[in-house]
């Protein structure tokens, strides 16, 4: 029998990555900024220049920045689900010229590469280039698009595409918080489908994980901000999905096994699984979850067993 053990601290502010549930549409109201210098000319004298829907390289359409490497930093009006970015460039003379051009987004705090695209450069035999990166799939309220040149950047237009965020789950909507000063677990029905999820909880945090389908968590909020920070796409889908990809091993619609206890101090759950077929018939996965009175980290053991 081989087995792999790990350890992961789990920080109570993590980000989450989605698809859209409605048809991707351009993304409005949003604003910019800039630390790059502009030509005075060429300066975008409204704030709302790469936003108003208005694409051409003609003076007094586009804006454009001097100094390398440009950096652009979008502020959205809500947060959403960011699945493409198109951005109206033009070529006004050799001097303008774009290695490529990435895509972040901020997730919880931290600024995440999401997409990269190609740019222009050597000779040129037309003006105006419509970039785009698409696919990316992440929520956020915030992106930041960064473009290698070495020197000038002219645009018109950014055109950000998505949807509004889904809101939380039905179990984390409906469900209350307890007021508890203990680290707490229950095993309690929280969207009312007849099956028991488990919800570990205390002053700072509460999780509902799922062991019907797949041990996900399918919902943890920070209760000092009522921010829940899982988006969950279906059911299979959420924090801490277990998923081998070589060999592959697929165990968001197995059923899992819980147990759950509690004391003065330490809230926990183990949730465990086993593989379908072949090999994966032996293969075991064991992962409990573990939270403490006085703090916002939840603490996830794994165990992987092949017997």
């Amino acid at each position: 029998m081989k087995t792999w053990v790990c350890l992961i601290p789990l920080l109570a502010f993590a980000g989450s990555t989605a698809t859209a549930d409605s048809t991707s549409t351009p993304l409005t109201n949003w604003s910019y900024t800039a630390a790059n210098r502009t030509f005075e000319q060429y300066a975008d004298a409204t704030g709302k220049m790469l936003c108003d829907g208005v694409v051409g390289g003609a003076m007094g359409k586009t804006v454009i920045f001097q100094g390398g490497t440009i950096v652009i930093n979008v502020a959205l009006e809500k947060p959403s689900v960011v699945m493409g970015v198109t951005v109206h460039a033009h070529r006004h003379n050799g001097n303008y010229r774009l290695e490529r051009w990435t895509v972040e987004t901020k997730q919880a705090g931290n600024w995440v590469t999401v997409g990269e695209g190609k740019g222009f450069w050597g000779a040129f035999d037309k003006n105006d280039h419509t970039l785009t990166v698409e696919g990316l799939k992440a929520q956020t309220d915030s992106l930041r698009l960064t473009f290698y040149t070495p020197h000038l950047l002219s645009t018109s237009e950014i055109e950000i595409f998505g949807a509004a965020a889904p809101a939380a789950s039905a179990s984390a909507q409906t469900l209350a918080f307890q007021k508890s000063e203990d680290a707490t677990v229950r095993e309690v029905d929280t969207d009312g489908d007849g099956v028991k999820e488990v919800v570990l909880e205390n002053r700072f945090v509460r999780l509902i994980v799922q062991p019907d389908e797949g041990g996900v968590c399918t919902s943890f909020v920070d209760k000092r901000t009522n921010v829940d920070l899982v988006t969950q796409l279906d059911r299979t889908y959420g924090l801490l999905r277990d998923q081998l990809w070589d060999p592959y091993c697929f165990f968001a619609d197995r059923f899992y096994s819980s147990k759950v206890q509690q004391d003065k101090n330490t809230a926990s759950a183990e949730l465990s699984t086993t593989g379908v077929g072949g090999i994966f018939s032996f293969t075991r996965v064991t992962k409990r979850f573990e939270l403490q009175k006085d703090s916002p980290i939840v603490r996830v053991h794994w165990e992987l067993q092949n017997e």
